[in-house]
């Protein structure tokens, strides 16, 4: 940001003839007429007067595309600056506006609903997007948690009483059935722009299944599951359990995805084993496969804290033929545990990476080692919100 600034003028090098000419210049107020002269923006809107006279109500007199620059570095850094560069003219206030949505952080549906109203109620209508030169808010890294006692769904843990599963069950169909009318709005909302999305969740949590169409997204980071994207035909599907409601959503339609992706751009899917004991509802092998028709683009695949169940999945992929995943360039492999097993995967993968997926390019291999942290779940709770 520094370095940026210090490009161009200071606001010492600025010329004022007064002290009351300083003022001015940074509140963005306007100078009265003097002599029978008329102001120069008479005759124009306070919008109006501020696109148009921008550089003369800044405390640095740039192009507004020079504080875009300035504003996307300001955004990418945290939301205390931009607030206090937002406070500084009307102007400013303006044009921050397009980058206070940058970087979103969602766990309750109470918060995702309040979420979406404010952002559909920021974007500018249609008669005024087309004057405005700040353009619409855009969100562009989004991250979900729904992991126990963050999200606003309760978690039934140790033994409890059938009356409290009664009251837990109501609960949950409830629940879901918010979920199935909030998410599919909040990502159609935020879709056109979104770059990297992560989903946080936890197998005490069932989710219900989301389709939307993501066509700008590039990054898709997803701790334990993927069943909020993925679900097959009820003869593949395992019977429903205690934890999902009759909301929980239909199967995929394999045809429509193949014909229309929804993940088209996707080019980085980075999967986290994290630390739960208890086996996936539909084993990797089954679903990293679907992963080919959401996603054809793939070009990257990061595994971590993997074990032996969604390493082997990834083996197979890779020596499909045809390729499961015909533009996948990279992958890289961390493991959750040692073992032989783990490592004979390893070694398997790095081959037929070496030898090219699918008897196609050869994809270059990562060893990450191995993960050796004393709370996994804690870890990657921390390591995914930093990242």
């Amino acid at each position: 940001m520094h370095k940026i600034l210090s490009k161009f003028q200071h606001p010492s090098d600025v010329s004022c003839s007064s002290a009351k000419d300083k003022t001015s210049l940074v509140r963005g107020a306007k100078e009265p007429a003097e002599d029978g002269k008329h102001s120069v923006n008479s005759g124009l809107t306070d919008e109006a007067a501020d696109n148009d006279s921008f550089m003369k109500n800044t405390v640095i007199p740039l192009p507004v595309d020079v504080w875009h620059t300035i504003f996307e570095f300001v955004s990418a850094d945290g939301w205390r600056t931009l607030s206090a560069l937002s406070r500084v003219s009307r102007a400013m206030h303006t044009i921050s506006k397009a980058y206070q949505y940058r970087k979103v952080r969602l766990a309750k549906l109470s918060d995702i609903e309040k979420f979406v109203s404010s952002f559909d109620a920021s974007r500018p209508s249609a008669s005024s997007a087309s004057s405005s030169e700040t353009g619409p808010p855009r969100v562009r890294h989004l991250l979900l948690s729904f992991l126990p006692h963050e999200t606003d769904m309760l978690v039934l843990e140790g033994a409890f009483h059938m009356r409290d599963y009664w009251s837990w069950e109501q609960a949950k169909e409830e629940w879901d059935e918010r979920f199935a009318t909030l998410l599919p709005r909040l990502l159609s909302s935020l879709g056109p722009h979104l770059d990297t999305l992560t989903v946080l969740q936890s197998q005490s949590v069932a989710l219900p299944l989301v389709q939307a169409h993501l066509p700008a997204l590039r990054s898709l980071t997803l701790l334990e599951e993927d069943r909020i994207f993925v679900r097959l035909p009820a003869a593949q599907e395992p019977e429903r359990t205690w934890l999902e409601s009759h909301h929980a959503g239909g199967a995929l339609d394999l045809a429509a995805v193949a014909a229309a992706p929804p993940f088209p751009a996707l080019e980085r899917l980075h999967l986290v084993d994290g630390a739960q004991k208890a086996q996936k509802r539909l084993p990797w092998t089954t679903t990293l496969p679907v992963w080919a028709l959401l996603a054809p683009r793939l070009a990257r695949l990061r595994v971590s804290g993997g074990r032996s169940e969604l390493l082997s999945a990834v083996r197979d992929a890779i020596c499909a033929v045809p390729p499961a995943f015909p533009a996948l360039r990279s992958v890289e492999v961390q493991l959750g545990q040692e073992g032989g097993v783990v490592l004979g995967l390893v070694a398997e993968i790095r081959e037929a990476c070496e030898r090219g997926a699918g008897a196609g390019a050869s994809v270059q291999f990562t060893d990450l080692g191995v993960l050796k942290v004393d709370k996994p779940a804690e870890y990657w709770k921390e390591k995914l919100v930093g990242e």
